[in-house]
């Protein structure tokens, strides 16, 4: 990292974006699946939570915040909610068993919230800067609803995404870089693509590009920056 910044770049964070983009995805999958196949998923869920759980707590309270509020306009996430829920059990209670260290790990947790706090900085501040990437979602979600290409019930989990992803960026101090907002363009782009009319479907890979490009540059400018970085702790050892 350059200078003291939290990024994207930090291990824990990709890991917990990749994640929490997972188990997104996982409530907007059809219902037509084979009864194994949810059970696997339930499973996958509960391991995903703990996952989060242990590698970085405001992600899996965002992760616990969706499967609960969506439980209710996604009725399969409710149906595997006690699979779930014994997934998430077994496994914290083995890792109990195995090293003992999950109550000290839950004193670890407390004494963090308490030192940082939900809110790391402006919150104010936060949604502007994370203007260029919620906008466009808020933008092109609306008009889908007017158009009745997606239900109001997909909205409200664009809305979701959007608002926990500034929240995490904000407890981060990270200001760039939503990763989940792809879940939200994933599901419009597959909307958009089973539209009766033409012009909707031909709409799918602008949205692919509206998404790509403002990350593609953001990447390349942090790729710039570590180098520049990495040249100006070479010259301070040199």
């Amino acid at each position: 990292e350059v200078g003291l910044r939290v990024s994207a770049a930090m291990f824990y964070n990709r890991w917990s974006w990749a994640a929490l983009a997972t188990l997104f995805l996982t409530g907007l999958r059809s219902t037509r699946n084979p009864g194994w196949l949810q059970v696997l998923e339930a499973v996958a869920i509960g391991y995903l939570l703990v996952f989060l759980f242990l590698l970085k707590v405001s992600y899996a309270a965002v992760a616990v915040a969706y499967l609960l509020t969506f439980s209710v306009l996604f009725p399969r996430l409710r149906l595997r909610a006690p699979l779930v829920v014994a997934t998430v059990a077994l496994l914290l209670g083995a890792l109990q068993l195995w090293t003992g260290l999950l109550s000290a790990y839950l004193a670890d947790v407390h004494s963090a919230i308490i030192s940082s706090g939900a809110v790391r900085s402006d919150l104010t501040e936060t949604i502007i800067a994370t203007l260029r990437e919620t906008l466009p979602v808020a933008i092109c979600f609306g008009l889908a609803l007017r158009w009745r290409v997606v239900t109001w019930q997909e909205t409200v989990f664009a809305a979701f995404v959007i608002l926990s992803g500034i929240a995490l960026v904000n407890q981060n101090a990270q200001f760039l870089f939503i990763a989940t907002l792809i879940v939200p363009w994933a599901l419009l782009a597959a909307r958009l693509g089973e539209a009766r009319a033409a012009p909707l479907r031909v709409l799918t890979p602008v949205l692919a590009l509206v998404f790509l490009v403002p990350q593609l540059t953001h990447w390349a400018v942090a790729m710039n920056e570590f180098r520049f970085g990495t040249r100006y702790a070479q010259a301070r050892a040199d």
